[in-house]
């Protein structure tokens, strides 16, 4: 099955520059490689793969220079060697594992959860708990396998060159007592050794700040090196997920993010509020 990386999309997102300059549609690119329309839109997305043969005859229709062509050709190879693989694939929902392969990818992550820990930031026990009693979204049957998945998951925050985290979550996610009292202090604990690492930014909003963009679900923001990368979001919500890549929809939800973070306690007060609700929970 088609599936998203980084390096496709560079491919695509250059043929898509490419072809609006030229003044052609993706009609037009189709009936010039002997294609559905659909074909272009998926290469253009970075769901698929052009063949060489595509590219080639999709560069010259596009009058793209030597340099641009050479460029092209070098990203085409790069994304025909792409190797990127999710530890317990089987162990996700497949819509969320196109969000899970940009992960591996990005550099950045923002983050606004209203209701539970992010997956990133969750403890092991915390994880099993939500999972095992059906809390997660996306249909997980085998509850161990979904956590070790995550665990797996979770060596992006870690490492030389870790995923910068920016977390900000409701104080109904940190209050909320799941598993009983002795896992959630084990969260809230985990949160707090996590907080004092420079890749990871941990806001909780409180309950006094009122509403707030996105307060229905969650909504994560991927970020990447590459300009040619567009930020990639993934939204949570009952019943399932989808992705978001609109330029329009996506900038947003940048927006929303942002003015989440406003609303939210400064890392010095987040840290205080845990460490009352740690005390709340007693010792373990």
């Amino acid at each position: 099955m088609p599936y998203q990386t980084t390096r496709k999309r560079r491919v695509g997102s250059l043929l898509r520059q490419f072809r609006e300059r030229a003044g052609l549609s993706a009609e037009d690119a189709a009936r010039r490689i002997r294609k559905a329309q659909s074909t272009i839109s998926r290469t253009e997305s970075g769901q698929t793969l052009p063949s060489l043969a595509e590219v080639e005859v999709l560069l010259a229709y596009y009058n793209a220079s030597d340099d641009e062509r050479e460029h092209a050709l070098q990203k085409w190879e790069d994304a025909k060697q792409d190797g990127t693989r999710l530890p317990l694939a089987g162990a996700v929902p497949k819509k969320f594992q196109a969000y899970l392969r940009m992960e591996t990818e990005a550099v950045a992550l923002d983050i606004i959860s209203p209701t539970l820990v992010p997956g990133l930031l969750q403890s092991r026990r915390y994880a099993l708990a939500i999972t095992a009693n059906g809390a997660s979204i996306g249909g997980v049957v085998d509850a161990e396998k979904f956590v070790e998945s995550r665990v797996a998951r979770q060596r992006r925050i870690a490492g030389p060159d870790p995923l910068v985290v920016h977390a900000v979550l409701d104080e109904a996610a940190v209050r909320r007592v799941v598993g009983g009292a002795e896992v959630m202090a084990e969260q809230v604990d985990h949160l707090l050794e996590l907080a004092e690492r420079d890749n990871i930014t941990v806001q909780v909003l409180p309950f006094g700040a009122g509403e707030y963009p996105t307060m229905a679900g969650a909504v994560s923001i991927l970020r990447f090196n590459d300009p040619l990368d567009a930020p990639f979001v993934g939204l949570e919500y009952v019943g399932g997920d989808s992705i978001v890549d609109d330029p329009g929809d996506v900038e947003r939800l940048r927006a929303s993010f942002a003015s989440a973070a406003r609303q939210a306690l400064d890392v010095t007060r987040t840290v205080e509020l845990l460490r009352t609700i740690r005390q709340e929970l007693g010792d373990r």
